[in-house]
């Protein structure tokens, strides 16, 4: 037995030995990285399992939010929508009222004028009234010009005689001499009433109007309720007209 030993060769015997000792470590160098890798791998597959998770999670929140977003979207609309129909609706309704009122309004007027039409046609106290008008005989006698004036201050003018039977009444007013709204001032034989009027009906005295003097350019009643013109600062009653009014 020991010649066996002793035959063996210490330096192959250390080789042998030191190679045994690589493969070891060699083995244990790719135990030891395989089982880093195996952890690497782990680890790897936990972060990526974590990110997926994380992506999906993110996903499911984005399409909660967007779905909740179009929902309240179509919401808002709706609202609006029916707010604006609503709001249709009333304002034909205001119109179809203010339509009616005004409507109303029209009708009450025509039955106001219709009314106000069958009153009575009336003349402030001491006038006298023939049909439409109003008369009234001065109290006091003065030129032709402020007779008109007092006319004009009560909201009337001078007479404007327009027919025979306006003469008739006037002549059961005044038998004294009093000055009429007719005159030829703005052009010598011209006869003009106050309100602008063309002589249509006259009832002159013989051989007037004459313009004695040749200063004669207004006219008055005279005797028999005949005109006779005259001059225009001579001093005489008047007769003042004014257009009757409905009974207020």
């Amino acid at each position: 037995m020991e010649d066996i030993y002793v035959n063996v060769d210490p330096l192959k015997q250390t080789e042998s030995v030191t190679r045994v000792t690589q493969l070891s470590l060699s083995s244990g160098i790719r135990q030891n990285s395989s089982k880093r890798s195996i952890k690497r791998w782990h680890f790897y597959s936990f972060v990526f399992l974590g990110l997926l998770s994380v992506s999906l999670l993110t996903g499911l929140i984005v399409n909660c939010i967007l779905n909740h977003g179009r929902e309240t979207l179509v919401d808002i609309r709706q609202n609006l929508t029916e707010c604006l129909e609503t709001s249709n609706l009333q304002i034909s309704s205001l119109t179809e009222e203010r339509n009616q009122l005004k409507a109303n309004v029209t009708k009450m007027s025509e039955d106001i004028a219709r009314l106000h039409a069958l009153l009575p046609d009336v003349c402030p106290t001491g006038w006298e009234k023939f049909r439409r008008s109003c008369y009234l005989l001065s109290a006091q006698s003065d030129s032709w010009d402020k007779g008109r004036e007092d006319c004009k201050r009560r909201g009337a003018d001078l007479v404007v005689i327009e027919s025979p039977e306006e003469k008739d009444f006037l002549a059961r007013i005044t038998n004294k001499y009093s000055w009429i709204g007719l005159n030829d001032s703005e052009q010598e034989g011209i006869w003009k009433w106050v309100n602008g009027a063309p002589l249509n009906f006259t009832f002159w005295e013989k051989i007037q109007p004459d313009n004695w003097k040749g200063e004669e350019d207004c006219v008055h009643i005279a005797d028999h309720f005949k005109w006779n013109d005259l001059s225009c600062s001579s001093s005489n009653l008047w007769i003042c007209e004014g257009k009757a009014v409905k009974f207020p």
